[in-house]
């Protein structure tokens, strides 16, 4: 080494999980990731039968369906118009179908079970029972809520440490 040679520092890399633009990547990616599950939780749908008599025949069934994202539709039926009730068992299922027989038309609940159509057949026969709710089982595979949970959490968790970086990268 020459005497007039002088070491240079050298120069500082970056680390690079503090560089601005892997930062937002990351952190547009764990969001992604969060709202996913997110997406996911809130996707799950359900129905609800829900009815009231008010005298001997009169009265009626409102049933309602919640879809993706709390997207809601109401039916009415009349109890008077009401002729049957079944369930059916489609082909590869664990739940069943109830078919209420209308005198017009036909109204298919999907993912119910037969004591629940036996519910609504008592009901029907027997005008003391004031009123009925029923709502469908919880009919997702058990590890589904737990994949959009892990998702949410996975998110989240990242989307924190990255924010925590972004604070300790200002900070320094």
């Amino acid at each position: 080494m020459d005497k007039n040679q002088q070491i240079q520092p050298s120069s500082i890399s970056e680390d690079s999980s503090s560089n601005p633009v892997e930062l937002f990547v990351t952190l547009l990616i764990s969001g992604f990731i969060g709202f996913l599950g997110l997406g996911l939780i809130l996707a799950e749908s359900f129905t609800k039968l829900n009815c009231q008599r008010d005298s001997l025949n009169s009265g009626s069934c409102q049933i309602i369906r919640v879809g993706f994202f709390g997207q809601s539709t109401k039916q009415n039926v009349l109890l008077r118009e009401i002729r049957n009730v079944t369930s059916e068992q489609p082909i590869e299922s664990e739940w069943f179908n109830l078919l209420i027989t209308q005198t017009e038309e036909e109204i298919k609940l999907n993912g119910f079970n037969p004591e629940q159509a036996a519910t609504i057949q008592s009901f029907l026969k027997d005008p003391s029972q004031k009123d009925l709710v029923l709502q469908q089982p919880y009919n997702r595979q058990p590890y589904a809520l737990f994949i959009a949970g892990s998702f949410l959490l996975v998110g989240a968790c990242s989307s924190v440490a990255t924010i925590r970086k972004i604070i300790d990268n200002r900070n320094q």
